[in-house]
């Protein structure tokens, strides 16, 4: 996105992100000392998500002899700003970085309002096509910035960044103390504030967390996080094929404002929501249901943000599961039971954009798909089965997980023939619940299957006797 109007940024988040050695660098120039300030120009490029607008620095534009005046506070001289307009990268925004002389978050003087607003928000407006970015760094490292919108001809607004960024061996975290206060400390977090100190909890808090994976590793790892206190919306970042999905995981822990944490050895539930959201967001591809459904019958690909991708060739061993549960499911349909059982090929609409097939489908009696020969174009299956293998299980476990209950289908199964694992997943409230999580020679008997047996081991066999 390129553009200064207020407009275009509502309802976003406003941050700023660099680099250490940008910090490093920036420290260096500005602190000089306890009486005097200083003052610099940078280049930033902008990075738009769906819930929040960075502003990440790349470049610097030190001044040169002359093109400030220093007299315990600092301004920048109009040859520094011409040099700085003209020199700006293409596609990049202009920041105004200065220091003050006190610590943490920092307002902004009479003089630093006129600088930004009046001398600099509309010229680096015109010039780029992005807002000015001011930053202000406090004597304790602690970076303060702001954007400057623009509400009318000539008229700009002040809105303030949530969050300062530096991003190194270590992440350092500047926070607007209106916009993102410090969360209270709970009696059961005493013991762990008592390693690191109530200013380091402060920040943790605050933090919001991506873990990469949620399998059994990622999720401990989400558990330890909520039990710390840190902000227990997880956004995950997968590929399929080398194109990023974005989802968010909300871990139910009792670290949301208003619950007292758990105490260790208690439960630890996660659940996923039907929405699929992301910190960033690509633009969609070309391709809609239409194209999707035209694919030749064995064309594996699937609809995904626009782009039809390949995400995995069935093997023996998954095709064998498809239809011994295929088996299963017909057979508790043909005892009297009704319904009617699908597997591999049939697609199903999500969006527009958005299209799959799942391994398996179940349609109990009456919801059957009647006059969708190609594909769902409308409604839901009563149940999707997925055959997860090391390649797809992000993809069917968190992606697929959310597509599903997105458009309100009562119940997945996925089964992992590496880990042997069966889990039952039942939509409670737009979110899928674990109801039942098997292994081994387990026997499954859904409950929403009344009479309905599948020995885990007769799965299990089948696979070992390919090989």
């Amino acid at each position: 996105m390129k553009s200064h109007r207020v407009c275009d940024y509502e309802g976003l988040e406003l941050a700023v992100a660099l680099t250490a050695t940008l910090d490093r660098e920036l420290a260096g120039h500005v602190d000089k000392g306890p009486d005097q300030e200083d003052l610099c120009f940078a280049y930033w490029r902008p990075s738009r998500g769906s819930r929040r607008f960075t502003a990440v620095l790349h470049q610097l534009n030190l001044p040169r002899e002359g093109e400030r005046l220093l007299q315990g506070n600092v301004s920048f001289a109009s040859d520094y700003l011409a040099r700085v307009l003209d020199e700006c990268p293409a596609g990049s925004g202009i920041a105004l970085i200065h220091s003050h002389l006190g610590p943490g978050w920092q307002g902004m003087s009479h003089d630093d309002i006129v600088a930004e607003r009046d001398r600099l928000a509309g010229v680096v407006a015109s010039r780029a096509g992005l807002p000015v970015l001011g930053m202000t760094w406090g004597t304790d490292g602690t970076w303060s910035a702001r954007f400057w919108l623009r509400v009318d001809r000539r008229q700009y607004e002040r809105r303030d960044a949530t969050t300062v960024r530096v991003v190194g061996r270590r992440l350092r975290m500047s926070y607007h103390p209106g916009l993102s206060p410090a969360r209270d400390v709970s009696p059961s977090q005493e013991a762990t504030v008592s390693v690191w100190g109530e200013a380091a909890q402060h920040d943790l808090a605050r933090l919001r967390v991506g873990v990469v994976g949620l399998g059994s590793v990622g999720s401990i790892v989400a558990e330890a996080l909520a039990r710390t206190g840190t902000r227990p919306v997880l956004d995950t970042l997968d590929f399929v094929r080398g194109h990023p999905v974005l989802a968010q995981v909300r871990v139910l822990a009792d670290a949301t404002p208003g619950h007292t944490p758990r105490s260790p050895g208690q439960s630890f539930a996660m659940t996923y929501p039907a929405r699929m959201t992301g910190v960033a967001t690509l633009e969609p591809g070309p391709y809609t249901w239409a194209d999707f459904v035209a694919l030749d019958e064995d064309d594996l690909r699937e609809l995904i943000d626009g782009e039809l991708l390949e995400v995995e060739v069935p093997n023996g061993a998954h095709e064998r599961l498809v239809s011994l549960l295929a088996f299963h499911l017909e057979g508790w349909a043909q005892s009297g039971h009704g319904g009617a059982t699908f597997a591999s090929g049939y697609k199903v609409r999500i969006t527009d954009r958005r299209g799959v097939m799942p391994d398996l489908q179940f349609f109990r009696k009456g919801n059957e798909p009647r006059g969708q020969m190609q594909g769902m174009t409308q409604g839901h299956p009563d149940l999707v089965v997925e055959i997860v293998s090391p390649s797809s299980v992000r993809y069917d476990r968190v992606v697929k997980m959310n597509w599903y209950a997105s458009i309100g289908t009562p119940e997945y199964w996925i089964v992992d023939p590496v880990a042997r694992t069966l889990e039952r997943l039942v939509l409670d409230g737009g979110r899928y619940a674990i109801a039942d999580a098997l292994d081994g020679d387990a026997v499954l008997r859904p409950t929403t299957f009344e009479g309905l047996e599948i020995p885990l081991a007769k799965l299990w066999a089948a696979v070992d006797e390919l090989g």
